[in-house]
C-alpha cells in the first residue's frame, strides 16, 4: 500500500500518521490510488460523504473540515481521466466557438473581476492566469492595461490564444516548468483550478514564491458549503476531474498556511446547486434566435420563468451567508513560503483544463 503525506519533512508524527491510516483503512487501496491524510491539517480522521467512483470516496478531515478524495488518484490515473476528454471532445472544440460567438458578453465578466482586482491591487502590473484557455480573460486584462501571461496544458487553446488573441506571454506548460523569476508577477489568478489539483497546499507555496511582497491571489472554486442540502447528490462532487471541496473557512486556512491572508471573500448563484442538480453538459455549439421575434419570446419565457421561481429570492440571501454555489476569494501575499531547503515539493500538481468548468 502506497502512503502518500504532505511534504513537511521526515518526522515522527507522520510515520505515526502512516500506520494509523494503515491499520485503520484494512480494505486494499486501489491501483493508481494513494491514501492521504489532510492537506490542511495532516490529520486521519476522516468521515466520508460520497462515492467519488468505485474506486475511492469523497472524505471530511475530522479536525479542519476540508473535503477531499481518499484515496487520492496519483497523476497517471489523472492522465488518463483528462485524455478521455482530449482536445477533439465537443467541449473543447465548442468552448472556442462559444467564447467567441459571446465574446461581448463574457467580456464585460471579465471587466467585472478584473474591476474587483483592481480594487486591491497596486496599479496594473504583470497578471499571471494558471489555467489560461483560449486567453479570452486575459485579452480582457491587456485592454485594461495588465501584462497578460498565461499557461495550459491544452495546445490547441495556446496556439489560439496566440494567433487568434495575439497573447504573445502565452505557453502550453505546467506550472513547475515556468522560468520565471521570484517574485515576477503582481497577480495570479486561478478560475475554476484549485479543485482539480491533487497537491494544492504545495500549488499554492509555488504562487507564493512567484508573486512579489503584498500580490494578490485569486481564486474561483466551487464551494462545498452548497451542499448543505443536497448532501451526497451535490453537483460539485459529480466530476470525476474535481478532487477537492473547499468552503470559505477550509480555503481560508490553507491559504493563510501558505503565506496569505484574505482580504475579499464572496459567494453566488446558490441556485444553481443547493436546491436542484443541474445537468453536467458539454459546451454546444452556439446557437442564435433566428429573428428579432425569436429574441423577444426567448427572453419572456427566461423572465417569466424567473420572477415564477422561488428560488430567485431565496438565492440572494444564501449567496449572502456563504452558501452560494461559486466561492470567490482574493488573498493577499503577506508572509514568504518556507520549505525545506527552500523547495516546494510540487511534482505531482499538474495544471489541468477539465471538461466540466472552463470559465475563461
Amino acid at each position: 500500500m502506497a502512503i502518500t503525506l504532505p511534504a513537511r519533512g521526515f518526522k515522527w508524527r507522520e510515520i505515526i500518521i502512516s500506520m494509523r491510516l494503515i491499520f485503520q483503512n484494512p480494505c486494499p487501496v486501489p491501483k493508481q490510488f494513494d491514501l492521504i491524510a489532510c492537506e490542511g491539517c495532516g490529520s486521519n480522521r476522516f468521515s466520508t460523504l460520497t462515492d467519488w467512483n468505485d474506486l475511492s470516496k469523497v472524505v471530511q478531515c475530522g479536525q479542519c473540515g476540508l473535503q477531499f478524495v481518499n484515496p487520492m488518484p496519483n497523476q497517471e490515473y489523472l492522465d488518463q481521466l483528462y485524455q478521455q476528454d482530449g482536445e477533439e471532445h465537443p467541449y473543447y472544440r465548442n468552448y472556442l466557438l462559444e467564447r467567441t460567438d459571446r465574446r461581448s458578453s463574457y467580456s464585460k465578466q471579465y471587466h467585472r473581476r478584473l474591476k474587483l482586482i483592481e480594487n486591491y491591487a497596486k496599479g496594473k502590473g504583470k497578471l499571471l492566469d494558471i489555467g489560461c484557455g483560449g486567453g479570452f480573460f486575459l485579452k480582457t486584462a491587456e485592454e485594461r492595461g495588465w501584462e497578460p501571461h498565461g499557461i495550459d496544458i491544452v495546445p490547441g487553446f495556446i496556439q489560439f490564444a496566440r494567433n487568434e488573441l495575439q497573447l504573445k506571454n502565452t505557453h502550453c506548460r505546467s506550472l513547475e516548468d515556468l522560468e520565471y523569476d521570484k517574485h515576477f508577477f503582481d497577480v495570479i489568478v486561478l478560475w475554476d483550478l484549485i479543485e482539480h489539483l491533487p497537491r494544492p497546499a504545495n500549488f499554492l507555496e509555488t504562487i507564493n514564491r512567484l508573486l512579489r511582497p503584498d500580490g494578490l491571489l485569486v481564486i474561483w472554486t466551487p464551494n462545498a458549503n452548497n451542499a448543505a442540502w443536497l448532501k451526497e447528490n451535490w453537483f460539485g462532487y459529480k466530476p470525476l476531474q474535481h478532487l477537492y471541496f473547499f468552503s470559505p473557512r477550509t480555503l481560508s486556512q490553507i491559504l493563510q498556511s501558505a503565506g496569505f491572508s484574505v482580504v475579499y471573500k464572496n459567494t453566488n448563484r446558490a441556485k444553481k446547486g443547493f436546491f436542484t442538480a443541474p445537468e453536467n453538459r458539454p459546451y454546444k455549439k452556439p446557437e442564435r434566435p433566428l429573428s428579432k421575434v425569436d429574441k423577444i419570446i426567448s427572453g419572456t419565457k427566461r423572465d417569466l420563468k424567473n420572477f415564477i421561481n422561488p428560488v430567485n429570492y431565496i438565492s440572494p440571501l444564501l449567496d449572502w451567508t456563504g452558501y452560494g454555489f461559486n466561492l470567490y476569494v482574493i488573498g493577499k501575499k503577506t508572509a514568504e513560503c518556507t520549505k525545506e531547503n527552500g523547495e516546494a515539493k510540487n511534482a505531482s500538481a499538474k495544471i489541468s483544463t477539465p471538461s466540466s468548468d472552463l470559465t475563461k
